[in-house]
């Protein structure tokens, strides 16, 4: 099953440029996860961590990396954590 953790990240005060290269120095060492960091295209204090999984349940539970992940940048801003799942339904 496939899934998706979304870290939704409303900044105040650090520089994104800074915050966005510690992200990615501190997921290296998950390299079995397929990570991407975004930015709003139009409000330069919003980011949105993407973390790309591949499960064997279809319980729903977020990620170590994930829930690390909301939890450190809790200090930077306001956070949104969310989790998706591949839907498969023929219709």
């Amino acid at each position: 099953m496939r899934q998706l953790e979304i870290i939704q990240v409303r900044l105040t005060g650090r520089s994104q440029t800074t915050l966005i290269n510690d992200i990615r120095r501190s997921v290296l060492a998950d390299a079995t996860d397929n990570i991407r960091v975004y930015r709003h295209a139009t409000v330069p204090t919003d980011l949105s961590i993407h973390i790309h999984l591949e499960t064997h349940t279809d319980l729903g539970q977020t990620s170590d990396l994930g829930v690390r992940l909301a939890a450190a940048m809790r200090e930077h801003g306001m956070v949104q954590h969310t989790l998706w799942m591949e839907d498969h339904r023929k219709g």
